[in-house]
């Protein structure tokens, strides 16, 4: 990925118009955004075991959502009646909502979970985490570790200069 990237900018007929990081000859979508504003991450989670039933890989259930949803209600239903085969994290923000969600697909399951009221920050998870609502086999952790707890830290408003301070902030290192 870090050597050979593509960027797409897709202005279809009857879809929306997205721009998706890919890889040349992939047609499907690791990270995109599109003109409602809605912005996809994804964060694939290394488990043992495979859902087990038959499904699109999360990478073109992303594709799918830039092309046609334009709130995180519609990106969040769309993974749920989905029901991807991989297992990961998808982080889903909407610029006009100014809200966001973390989607957890672990082996054929899907939950949802967001910031509780009053709070700012959510974080995408590289672990399965209880607030999604789902008990995988191993490890889950608390969604807030570590990035949420360090911006609590800093106790003042997210700007651009304290992202940075987050980012550099010892525990999310």
């Amino acid at each position: 990925m870090k050597r050979f990237n593509a960027i797409v900018n897709y202005k279809g007929k009857n879809q929306q118009e997205y721009l998706m990081l890919t890889w040349p000859g992939f047609s499907a979508c690791l990270t995109g955004t599109n003109k409602a504003g809605i912005t996809i991450g994804y964060n694939q989670l290394n488990l043992s075991g495979n859902a087990k039933h038959f499904s699109e890989p999360t990478f073109f259930t992303i594709k799918r959502a830039l092309r046609n949803c334009k709130t995180v209600e519609e990106v969040t239903a769309l993974f749920k009646k989905t029901l991807p085969m991989d297992s990961g994290t998808v982080l889903v923000s909407d610029a006009k909502q100014k809200k966001a969600v973390a989607i957890e697909i672990i082996r054929g399951k899907v939950g949802v979970h967001g910031p509780k009221t009053g709070e700012q920050t959510i974080s995408n998870a590289n672990h399965a985490t209880k607030e999604a609502g789902i008990v995988p086999r191993g490890h889950t952790s608390d969604a807030k570790f570590p990035v949420c707890r360090a911006s609590t830290s800093i106790s003042e408003k997210l700007s651009q200069n304290n992202v940075k301070k987050l980012m550099a902030h010892s525990t999310v290192l």
